[in-house]
Parts: structure tokens; sequence; C-alpha cells
């Protein structure tokens, strides 16, 4: 149960990512880190990185956040 559960939020978050650009729709926050500092985290593009990954733009995704792309493999494993 918990499971379906989990796949059905991650899916539904998915969704959201695709269809809403995070560079343009204002939906989602500005990384606090960033606005503070001026610097960028390691999460920082994370949401990009996803937007063009469920686009089909693998290369650009990679470009955005290199760190995020290199652990997707690993978390996919995990879950």
């Amino acid at each position: 149960m918990a499971a379906s559960a989990v796949v059905a939020m991650a899916a539904g978050g998915l969704g959201l990512v695709y269809l809403l650009d995070p560079e343009t729709s204002g939906l989602y926050p500005p990384c606090p880190f960033l606005a503070l500092t001026g610097f960028y985290c390691p999460g920082c593009g994370t949401l990009r990185a996803l937007h063009q990954l469920t686009r089909g733009h693998p290369l650009a995704a990679l470009d955005l956040n290199p760190l995020m792309m290199l652990l997707l493999p690993f978390i996919a494993y995990f879950l």
C-alpha cells in the first residue's frame, strides 16, 4: 500500500514538472540559498533538469545539474 502511494506521488510530481516549466511558470519557489548568498547550491537546477529529462533531453539535464544525473540511477535502484 505504501509503495503504491509513493509511486503515485512520484508520478504526479513528475507530471507537474513535465507540464510546468520551472523557469517560466512562477509556481516553484526560488532557492533560498541562492537568494541569500548568490551562489548555487548542489540542488540548484534539479527541477529544471528533471523538466528537461521528462521532455527527453538528457544532455540538457546533465548540463543543468550533473550531480542529480549521476545520482538518478542509484535513487531508482534504491526505490
